[in-house]
């Protein structure tokens, strides 16, 4: 999704929400999950369990009543639905009395129905236990169903369906006193509302009107200026017609300009003067790079009826279960495939399988609608393996040249912003290729010669990003030394010095045809300059081998960050990407499983050892006492090895470390007069620049003077 705010890829974050609605998931399958006539289930909400789902199999003509008391104080909410997901009642405790009951709902036909119970808007209480009772007045009951109840902060997705969904374009219906979309809160936070219309329209703070009469009103306390406590935001259409259609409704917590506390806030939509049923919400402030955004929707039918959908903060994450999404089709490589989005349909499954380390492609691009599409690729376990919402200034998905590293079969969920929440509806084209270009067209433009061995650069600001590749001979191609004897050529340079000369920076290094030497690469992208320009860096890598695709990264380095990574050209020309990362300290070695088999070492001692790609470090240990005054020296006997040394403290704190003994003239490692600042044992890393993401290699002697 494009436009009110920028949102950032957090592949670590997604990982983690997925697994945890998956391990709620599997806590859920057990009866107290299922609801019973006569009886009555107990629950919890807390900060991590937003709403908890139950079900229950019922007979055509049944006549339920459910209530939710919460015995310590929290105010609860009840929703009740079909498999479609169609809403059949809902009720809110908004007086705090503990209680909320939805009282002889019919249910119409036989099949299973889902109770949901959530905190109510605006609740004092964050967590609680509550208890759950069903009633059932009329009609006959039947066998109990498998539960799938499943902790989610999102609304229950519809169920399965085999009908074909169909995406109708939307018509138009005559008002005679337009419509309305008002956002109200009562603080003087920074929060934004944006309305997508079914034609395609956005409606919102830089964005003030629409090809069909749509207006936007003030941008309340907008930039923190001029604040008031009593803010409205308005979207509105003046009499005439509107669109038919489904409309998306979004609200951002752009800023506290005071306090940064939580802000409640509600949603009132009024139609040719029809009210629907208000929405409100909580969104806590925003987290550095990540939005705060609760999204919700209405339809407008063609008949000029209006229904309010669902809402709830989302997060961008993938926490629908499996089990409920459609029957994946099957997905051929360089096969467009078609398929709709809509309400009634936000998720379509897509199958395919690869052998390992398999480089594929994927895009999503919307044909029909206002389809802001958005594209998850799951792994053989079920895992969310990678996933795209918006490329470079469109709101069409891809995941471009991604190394699958285990063969199985795959799923691709193709969806929308905001899911089970969004709005946006349309058609959509899905291709599965393998390697593409991911180079934008003015670095095609610039006609960079091809070689062997390929390395782009490419960022989006005025930034100095100092391209380096250490060679297999231990030799380096930069900006300051621009070829080296291995044939590498250094002829694009970025940004160098803060002097832009293209719109997109590119750094390009190559070795010409001829020159593809076997052995261990190593590359690194040092963010040196701002260069006075503060937009968040995004950058691209692209590496390719005999024109194969090794390494596509995308890098967002912060000034002074080194982002370092390997990959070894075997003697028949493959070549095996190596891990890749932020350089740091001894945080990001894994060393602790491997201190039980580390080497004794006295003072005095030389000890030998080897660096390789597939042991990067050596751990060596000695008995220090508080005072004491320590030096260590490891020094490269062969090969391309660039050491470095880590000492680790009796508390597992690093006590010091070393890079190079003489910066730019002795690339060896040297620790020297250190006193130590306890009693105990002490923790030597022997390793190289870059620890496990670089690529030099080769033995070395390690010394310990312990005085």
């Amino acid at each position: 999704m494009l436009g009110n705010m920028v949102r950032l890829p957090m592949r670590l974050l997604l990982v983690a929400i997925f697994a945890i609605a998956a391990s709620s998931l599997t806590l859920a399958q057990d009866a107290t999950r299922v609801l019973e006539p006569g009886g009555t289930v107990a629950g919890v909400l807390d900060s991590s369990t937003y709403a908890v789902v139950y079900t229950y199999n019922a007979s055509a003509g049944d006549s339920v009543s459910v209530t939710a008391s919460s015995p310590s104080g929290l105010a609860l909410a009840l929703l009740l639905t079909d498999n479609q997901g169609e809403t059949l009642a809902q009720a809110a405790d908004v007086n705090g009395v503990g209680s909320v009951t939805v009282s002889s709902v019919t249910l119409p036909q036989a099949g299973t129905y889902y109770v949901t119970v959530f905190r109510a808007p605006g609740a004092p209480l964050a967590e609680g236990t509550f208890d759950l009772s069903l009633e059932v007045e009329a009609g006959t009951t039947t066998a109990v169903a498998t539960p799938t109840a499943v902790a989610t902060p999102a609304a229950t997705p519809a169920a399965p369906s085999t009908d074909t969904v169909v995406y109708r374009p939307p018509g138009q219906v005559l008002t005679t006193t337009g419509m309305q979309v008002i956002l109200t809160w009562n603080t003087t936070a920074d929060l934004n509302l944006q309305v997508r219309t079914p034609t395609g329209g956005d409606l919102y703070w830089d964005s003030r009107s629409t090809a069909d009469g749509g207006t936007f009103g003030a941008d309340a306390n907008g930039l923190c200026e001029l604040l008031t406590t009593t803010p409205v935001e308005q979207a509105q259409w003046p009499a005439g017609p509107v669109a038919t259609g489904s409309y998306e409704i979004l609200v951002f917590y752009r800023q506290a300009c005071e306090l940064p506390e939580p802000v409640d806030f509600t949603i009132t939509v009024t139609v040719d003067g029809n009210a629907l049923p208000p929405i409100s919400g909580t969104l806590l402030p925003p987290a550095d790079g990540q939005d705060s955004v609760f999204v919700t929707n209405f339809r407008i039918a063609d008949d000029g009826t209006t229904t309010m959908g669902n809402g709830g903060v989302y997060t961008g994450a993938f926490d629908t279960p499996l089990a409920s999404l459609p029957q994946p089709q099957p997905l051929q490589f360089d096969v467009p495939v078609q398929g709709a989005i809509t309400t009634e349909q936000p998720y379509l499954t897509y199958s395919f399988t690869v052998d390992d380390s398999q480089l594929v492609s994927l895009s999503m691009n919307a044909t029909a609608g206002n389809l802001d599409t958005s594209l998850f690729l799951l792994g053989p376990d079920g895992s969310v393996v990678d996933f795209n919402d918006d490329t470079t200034g469109t709101t069409n998905s891809a995941i471009s040249n991604l190394r699958l590293l285990q063969a199985g079969q795959y799923t691709v969920v193709a969806t929308r912003y905001g899911q089970v929440l969004g709005g946006t509806e349309g058609e959509f084209e899905l291709v599965l290729t393998g390697q593409v270009s991911t180079l934008p067209e003015e670095v095609q433009s610039l006609n960079l010669p091809s070689g062997d061995i390929e390395i782009t650069l490419y960022w989006n600001n005025g930034a100095d990003l100092q391209l380096l590749i250490r060679d297999s001979a231990g030799n380096s191609v930069y900006d300051d030394q621009p070829s080296v004897a291995s044939g590498g050529r250094m002829v694009s340079f970025g940004n160098i010095g803060c002097s832009r000369t293209q719109a997109t920076p590119v750094s390009y290094i190559y070795w010409p045809e001829g020159f593809l030497r076997a052995g261990s690469y190593e590359y690194e992208i040092w963010y040196q300059d701002d260069c006075g320009d503060t937009t968040p860096v995004d950058a691209f890598l692209n590496i390719s081998v005999r024109g194969e695709l090794v390494v596509s990264q995308r890098i967002r380095p912060l000034p002074g960050q080194k982002y370092i990574g390997n990959f070894l050209i075997n003697v028949d020309g493959t070549v095996v990407p190596g891990q890749s990362g932020f350089d740091g300290g001894s945080e990001i070695i894994d060393y602790q499983p491997f201190v039980d088999t580390a080497t004794p070492i006295i003072s005095g001692q030389t000890v030998t050892g080897a660096i390789r790609t597939n042991k990067p470090f050596d751990l060596y240990i000695f008995n220090g006492q508080v005072g004491d005054i320590v030096s260590i020296g490891m020094q490269n006997t062969g090969g391309t090895l660039d050491p470095k040394l880590f000492l680790i403290g009796p508390n597992g704190f690093e006590v010091a470390m070393n890079d190079d003994e003489i910066p730019g003239q002795n690339a060896n490692a040297l620790i020297n007069q250190v006193t130590l600042p306890q009693d105990g044992q002490y923790i030597i890393i022997a390793t190289r620049f870059g620890a496990q993401y670089g690529g030099t290699e080769g033995t070395y002697s390690l010394t310990l003077q312990q005085n």
